[in-house]
């Protein structure tokens, strides 16, 4: 069991990059987890990972505003203790 546990660990470590487009750069996703299906396949959790410039302004700004607040707040929590 212990040895199962490892693989899985060691899994959750590797990178892919698929290419949807010869024009478009890579898509990067970490593997997480892997599940082999009752017929054989293999399904993957993953991780997706976003550059900047191909997330809409939306998006960025809400990322933007959590990641501030997040900040302001483990340093207001931080210099109150």
């Amino acid at each position: 069991k212990l040895a199962k546990m490892y693989k899985i660990f060691v899994l959750m470590r590797y990178y892919v990059y698929f290419e949807n487009s010869s024009s478009n750069p890579l898509l990067i996703r970490r593997i997480e987890e892997l599940n082999k299906t009752a017929n054989g396949n293999v399904e993957a959790k993953v991780v997706c990972f976003y550059r900047r410039r191909d997330i809409s302004s939306t998006l960025i700004a809400l990322a933007d505003k959590h990641a501030s607040d997040c900040g302001s707040s483990s340093t207001t929590s931080t210099t109150t203790n």
